[in-house]
């Protein structure tokens, strides 16, 4: 009888463990989710950090719509070498008649858009493998690496490494092959130096196959 009773305390405190342990990691989950969301939210209203290259991608944009406008495809000497990523957007907020701080505006909510994408696919990953509590120590060193400040800066690293990592992602999950094409081309566009570790990546996610099923 008092054995029993030990072994239901026991597995009584066990269980009020487990439960403290959970509660701690959903009240950890919601307080990022909350942090990420009023960060976004800071950005939405203008708290964003724009960068000095910026500038002189808009100035060079101007350049290049200018070149084609007067139907000049090749040879437009005042463009930059920027990831067509970064020209796009601003070209299409330049034609629309927005300011040049939108452009600073968009390109920073592009970032913390990724940033937030980051840390779901992080959770997301851990949770399909059925490994939540890496999930925990790879978000304390991602919130305290340098993507913090990516994640409010017009600068394009963010939205490089979040398209690079949902490219990763789908291989992993082996899913089709024109989904993994699409962001293998965005991841592309992102960073013009991106394709041979693009390459080098996608070989690392399917490595455990590799030598499984040679076909």
């Amino acid at each position: 009888m008092i054995r029993n009773q030990k072994i239901a305390k026991i597995i009584d405190f066990s269980s009020k463990q487990k439960l403290s342990i959970r509660t701690a990691k959903n009240i950890f989950w919601l307080t990022s989710s909350a942090a990420v969301f009023i960060h976004l939210f800071s950005l939405a209203i203008g708290s964003y950090l724009g960068e000095g290259d910026t500038g002189a991608l808009i100035n060079w944009t101007k350049e290049a719509l200018n070149c084609l406008g007067a139907g000049k495809y090749s040879g437009c000497q005042a463009i930059g070498h920027f990831p067509m990523f970064q020209y796009i957007p601003t070209a299409i907020i330049l034609k629309s008649g927005f300011s040049e701080s939108m452009v600073f505006r968009v390109l920073s909510i592009f970032s913390a858009i990724s940033f937030a994408g980051m840390i779901l696919l992080l959770r997301l990953h851990f949770t399909k493998i059925s490994k939540p509590q890496l999930f925990y120590l790879t978000l304390m060193i991602f919130i305290s690496s340098p993507f913090l400040v990516y994640s409010r800066s017009s600068f394009g690293e963010m939205t490089a490494a979040f398209f690079v990592s949902l490219y990763v992602y789908f291989i992993l999950n082996r899913k089709s092959w024109w989904t993994i094409s699409i962001f293998a081309l965005l991841s592309g566009l992102t960073k013009d130096i991106n394709p041979p570790f693009l390459f080098v990546l996608g070989v690392a996610a399917l490595f455990p196959e590799l030598f499984k099923n040679p076909r």
